[in-house]
C-alpha cells in the first residue's frame, strides 16, 4: 500500500498521517514524476492533495501513472477543501480532473481548514478581492454565503471519523478488487457517480486560480455612452 499527498497549510498531511497510522503504514509527498517505487509494488494507492480551483496534486499524480500501474493497483484520490458537502458531490469535479480514468479511480471528498491567521499576504490579498466581489452578487449560492460568512475567520472542518470509509476502501482493496465498488455512492465522504456529469465547482481555493478581468473603462464627459454602458450592466 502506498499513500503520497500535498499539503498547503496542514490539514491535508494531518489527514495522510493519520490515514497512515490506521492502515499500518507511512506517508509520504507525492513524488515528482509519479513514479511508485517498487517497495510500494503492491495494495491500493491513495493519494491526497487540497483543491486549487482546477489544480488538484492528487488527481494530476493519478491521472498520470502508467497504466499498468492503474489497472494492477486500486487508486482514490481524497480531496481535501472547504466546498460544502453535498456541493462536491452534485458537482464530483475530481472526476473531470481525472479524465478518462474517473471510472477506475475511486474519489473521496474530506472537509479542510481555513485559517485566515495563517494565510501568506498573497493569499489573503486574493481573498479579499474574492470575498468583495462575492459580496456585490445578486443572487448567491450556498457555498458562496458560506464563503463570506467565513471570511477573515479561522474555519476548522476536519473531521478525522471521515477517514473511516477510505480506511474501509483501502482494507477492500487489498483483499478483493470487487468490493471496493460497493463504495460508491454509499458514504458522505465518497464522491464517485457514473451517472452524474462532472461539472467543477467553486471552491475556496478557486481564488489561487481566478483570473482577474479588469473593467471596461467610459470616457468621462460622455453622459449618454455611460449611461448606455451602465444599463447594459445591469441587464447582464
Amino acid at each position: 500500500m502506498a499513500i503520497y499527498f500535498s499539503s498547503v497549510y496542514g490539514s491535508t498531511k494531518q489527514y495522510a498521517e493519520e490515514l497512515a497510522r490506521r492502515l499500518s503504514t507511512t506517508a509520504q509527498e507525492i513524488p515528482n514524476p509519479a513514479v511508485v517505487p517498487d517497495a510500494a509494488a503492491e495494495g491500493p494507492i491513495i493519494v491526497l492533495a487540497p483543491a486549487h480551483g482546477p489544480m488538484n496534486a492528487a488527481a494530476k499524480f493519478a491521472k498520470s501513472l502508467p497504466e499498468t500501474t492503474i489497472q494492477a493497483r486500486p487508486t482514490c484520490v481524497v480531496t481535501v477543501g472547504m466546498t460544502l458537502d453535498h456541493v462536491v458531490r452534485e458537482a464530483d469535479p475530481t472526476a473531470e480532473l481525472v479524465g478518462d480514468r474517473a471510472d477506475q479511480v475511486q474519489r473521496f471528498y474530506l472537509p479542510g481548514r481555513l485559517n485566515y491567521s495563517e494565510l501568506t499576504a498573497a493569499h489573503a490579498g486574493v481573498m479579499r478581492g474574492i470575498i468583495g466581489a462575492l459580496k456585490l452578487k445578486p443572487r448567491k449560492s450556498e457555498n458562496e454565503r458560506s464563503m463570506i460568512e467565513m471570511y477573515k475567520k479561522d474555519t476548522d472542518r476536519v473531521e478525522l471519523s471521515r477517514l473511516d470509509d477510505i480506511v474501509a476502501w483501502a482494507e477492500a482493496a487489498k483483499t478483493n478488487r470487487k468490493d471496493i465498488k460497493r463504495y460508491r455512492n454509499n458514504s458522505p465522504t465518497s464522491i464517485n457517480d457514473k451517472n452524474r456529469p462532472a461539472k467543477p465547482a467553486l471552491s475556496l481555493s478557486d481564488i489561487f486560480s481566478a483570473p482577474k478581468i479588469a473593467p471596461k473603462r467610459i470616457p468621462w464627459g460622455n453622459a449618454s455612452r455611460e449611461r448606455e454602458h451602465r444599463a447594459s450592466i445591469s441587464r447582464r
